[in-house]
């Protein structure tokens, strides 16, 4: 999914600096707010994946990590695009995204077949759960009111 948004994301952005009207910069704007948001839909579940895989299931740092990532995306991204802008021209601009968004496809394809590769070996591997702990709380379950 995050292959596709990616894909949908850098043609759109290819494809707005060759709008000529302003009710043609409906669908490319379109496909970058749909492709950004499947994008990260997508990833989320997929970091998660990782840390489960990888580490301990300690999600808190990993969607913390995504959220001030994407944080930063919002905040810098304006202020070095306007930047650019100047430099290589608004449509220069716009296809440069579009090339580092294609070139960030591969690498999520080699990303989801680690992670594929991780959840094979993850499942193969048995889950012990030890049981004591919960066996010592069971005492207060059981304890009959004295009223």
């Amino acid at each position: 999914m995050s292959i596709v948004a990616m894909l949908l994301v850098a043609v759109s952005s290819i494809a707005i600096p060759l709008v000529s009207t302003i009710r043609g910069l409906a669908i490319p704007h379109f496909g970058l707010g749909l492709g950004i948001g499947a994008v990260d839909a997508a990833l989320v579940p997929l970091l998660a994946t990782l840390v489960d895989s990888r580490h301990s299931a300690n999600y808190a740092v990993v969607y913390a990590l995504q959220q001030t990532a994407v944080s930063l995306a919002y905040s810098l991204g304006p202020m070095f695009g306007g930047e650019l802008a100047h430099f290589i021209g608004f449509p220069g601009l716009m296809r440069c995204v579009g090339i580092v968004n294609l070139l960030f496809c591969p690498l999520l394809a080699l990303l989801s077949s680690t992670v594929r590769k991780d959840e094979t070996i993850c499942m193969a591997s048995t889950q012990v759960v030890n049981y004591s702990m919960t066996q010592k709380y069971n005492k207060f379950n059981n304890v009959e009111d004295s009223d």
